[in-house]
């Protein structure tokens, strides 16, 4: 997949490349419909579109070349040689994502957590286009599995996005409940599925993984700080129900 699939003149186009770009632009596509028909302004839309997808090449770009110090460090010149000193960390990626809505939020004054849903939903989205153009490459249990649970994650998000605000447990006593969920979801999602590329990929730094898990882990703290839940009053709940069992 990383071989040379076209040649225009002195323009040759790799097939990894072309994948993340797909990827790239079929995750922005599906935040910018979501963004649309929240009635976000369009060209505040497509700002937040171009920061997120520059800051998480460079965040991207950086996190890979901090985590390969021995090839980079003393020529970090290489950082630009894309063909020869090719990668991107995914940490980087999703860090450039926040950093990019941070940007736009602050500048317009806007929740968020209203725009992080959204991204993380194209996120998502972009993942299952990632796996499967990996496919192409060669057919396995990772870049099967990968497109079709990412697919099926993005199906769930797309639809939880138009009803989460109604589950009761998410809402619980409140009248209004606050955005969160599809980024908190998404980011547990994204942990997960690096916890398992873990088990697959040789050479992996073994303090790796717990990043990873501590990502899964966040999102679903995410999802309940952002709930209207109290742990007090779960924990109360949860006494008092073990004591009717007993």
């Amino acid at each position: 997949m990383d071989g040379a699939i076209l040649k225009i003149d002195t323009v040759t186009i790799y097939g990894y490349s072309l994948v993340l770009a797909l990827s790239f632009l079929w995750g922005s596509f599906v935040a910018y419909k979501k963004a649309t028909e929240a009635h976000f302004d369009d060209l505040e839309i497509l700002d937040a579109v171009v920061l997120s997808g520059f800051w998480a090449f460079v965040l991207g770009r950086l996190t890979f070349a901090l985590l390969n110090w021995g090839t980079f460090w003393g020529n970090w010149q290489r950082l630009l040689f894309l063909k020869n000193y090719p990668g991107l960390d995914h940490w980087g990626l999703l860090l450039g994502i926040v950093v990019g809505i941070y940007i736009i939020t602050r500048k317009s004054k806007q929740k968020f957590f209203d725009w992080f849903d959204y991204a993380m939903l194209g996120l998502v989205g972009g993942m299952g286009v990632y796996f499967a153009g990996l496919s192409f490459k060669g057919l396995s249990l990772i870049t099967i599995g990968g497109a079709l649970v990412s697919l099926g994650m993005f199906a769930f998000l797309w639809k939880a996005e138009k009803e989460y605000r109604t589950y009761d447990w998410y809402k619980n006593k409140k009248t209004q409940s606050k955005s969160g969920f599809i980024a908190g979801v998404a980011l547990s999602f994204y942990g997960l599925t690096h916890v398992v590329l873990w088990f697959f990929t040789a050479g992996r730094a073994n303090w790796t993984i717990l990043v990873n898990i501590a990502l899964f882990v966040g999102g679903w703290v995410l999802v309940y700080s952002r709930s209207g839940r109290s742990l007090k009053d779960d924990l109360k709940f949860m006494k008092i129900y073990g004591r009717k069992k007993e």
